[in-house]
């Protein structure tokens, strides 16, 4: 399959080139398997999938701590700013928890987290709940 080139050099030709290699990737939405669906249904799927409408709308800082009486509401995605790396012990919406290890710079994590954990924490880092 050819891939469309992206010759100007700007960031919205490069998308646009994107946009054109998926959509020749999926191939023609009228030919699907599956009754009533179209081009608009599968671009929906695809900024549903990929976030293209979720953008940050703020931060709310996560200290480290042990107490649930600490947590916050859970938000899009966990932000670490890491100047020494270690692991971050996280708690999600249901209790559980989860230890990731993390390098020194900055690094966003799909993870909708009500807390990171004192325990367990060895990285030196900022947290924030990005919502």
């Amino acid at each position: 399959m050819p891939y469309a080139q992206n010759t100007s050099g700007t960031t919205a030709d490069g998308i646009l080139a994107a946009e054109a290699d998926a959509v020749t990737a999926l191939g023609n939405p009228v030919h699907a398997p599956w009754p009533s669906t179209g081009a608009a249904t599968i671009v929906a799927a695809l900024k549903a999938l990929f976030g293209a409408e979720r953008s940050i709308q703020g931060a709310v800082p996560l200290n480290p701590s042990d107490n649930g009486a600490n947590n916050v509401s859970p938000g899009r995605m966990l932000a670490v700013a890491c100047t020494a790396a270690g692991n971050v012990t996280v708690v999600y919406p249901n209790g559980s928890t989860h230890v990731i290890p993390v390098s020194v710079g900055y690094a966003r994590f799909p993870d909708a987290v009500v807390r990171v954990n004192q325990t367990g924490t060895t990285a030196i880092a900022t947290y924030a709940n990005m919502k």
